[in-house]
């Protein structure tokens, strides 16, 4: 399979978009793809800028263009990058540590 980028975009200002969760980010990182996002909400809690992709500001028009340009340019990097979102990934949202917070979360409240 070739390797594959992800690219959601968010436009801010939009009351949907304010709710959203970063589903579409651990997708991208159980599959091992990178992403180039919007830099808005919920993308902004798990992606490192230039570490598991990268984060586009609303207004820089270029930008989306510039990193899909880069990643063909550096084609190592989407192997890199998707890797490294992934350990994220399985590192915050398995089912085991999603079940781990919430018992530390409950034994907090309980005490």
């Amino acid at each position: 399979m070739k390797p594959m980028l992800l690219l959601p975009p968010l436009k801010s200002g939009m009351l949907f978009n304010k709710v959203k969760s970063q589903l579409k980010i651990i997708e991208a990182g159980i599959h091992k793809c990178p992403v180039i996002a919007s830099n808005y909400g919920p993308y902004t809690l798990d992606i490192e800028d230039g570490k598991h992709g990268f984060l586009i500001n609303e207004n820089d028009k270029k930008g989306w263009f510039e990193k899909m340009k880069w990643f063909v340019d550096n084609p190592n990097a989407i192997k890199d990058m998707g890797e490294a979102l992934h350990e994220l990934v399985m590192e915050r949202y398995t089912l085991d540590q999603i079940n781990r917070n919430r018992a530390e979360f409950f034994k907090a409240i309980c005490r």
